[in-house]
C-alpha cells in the first residue's frame, strides 16, 4: 500500500482513531501524487 499522505484518521486493532492534528490532520505527500491531472479556479 502506498501512503499519498500523513496523518489523518488511522485503523488500529479494528477501531478508527481521529488525528489530534486541527481540522483534518492531513498532509498530502505532493511528491508521491505528482502533478496535477486538472486545476479547477
Amino acid at each position: 500500500m502506498v501512503d499519498t499522505a500523513t496523518g489523518g484518521a488511522r485503523n488500529q486493532g479494528g477501531k478508527t482513531f481521529a488525528p489530534e492534528a486541527p481540522r483534518l490532520g492531513v498532509e498530502p505527500k505532493m511528491d508521491v501524487l505528482g502533478e496535477a491531472i486538472a486545476v479547477y479556479k
